[in-house]
């Protein structure tokens, strides 16, 4: 319907920062990342990045793990989910998102050698030519990975496109 297709152009874009560990009392990640799946069919959700926090001063697989579990879960409920609203997204869609991001916590992680899997994927979604909207940054902890990402934009940019680059970005830090 037409209704259907003016609310999906009005999506917000959202990536997530997560501290999500596998061995600390890292529990409020792990809930809002199945709220968030919860009303994934309302939000574009643009990638989710492990990145560190003074909580949990590393990230390592194990927090990778635990996100591709609770999407995994998800996947497992996405088909009852589309019966209700049809713009909840794949399985598949949201593990392509899943990144890893600065292994380890403070800003020394961040410069010239430092650049990861997740802070090349924030540079590709914030520099997706087809999408005109802006990209929310939910950061659920440290703010490492994007650091790095503005970092290495700001190394290979004019400081004109290092200005446009940053306008399509809104931080929420929680």
């Amino acid at each position: 319907s037409a209704k259907a297709g003016m609310l999906a152009s009005n999506k917000l874009r959202l990536i997530v920062l997560t501290d999500i560990n596998a061995y600390t009392a890292e529990a409020d990640d792990a809930e809002s990342l199945i709220r968030l799946m919860l009303y994934s069919n309302q939000i574009d959700i643009e990638g989710i990045i492990t990145t560190p926090s003074w909580v949990c001063q590393t990230v390592d697989e194990a927090s990778y793990q635990r996100i591709l579990t609770a999407v995994h879960a998800y996947g497992q409920v996405q088909s009852n989910l589309v019966v209700h609203a049809t713009d909840y997204p794949s399985e598949q869609y949201l593990l392509d998102r899943v990144k890893h991001g600065t292994p380890s916590w403070n800003m020394t992680n961040v410069g010239a050698t430092n650049h990861n899997e997740g802070s090349d994927f924030i540079i590709s979604v914030v520099d997706n030519t087809n999408d005109s909207r802006g990209v929310w940054v939910a950061a659920w902890t440290g703010l490492t990975t994007l650091a790095q990402a503005l970092y290495d934009v700001r190394a290979t940019r004019s400081p004109a496109e290092v200005d446009a680059f940053a306008s399509r970005i809104s931080v929420y830090d929680i």
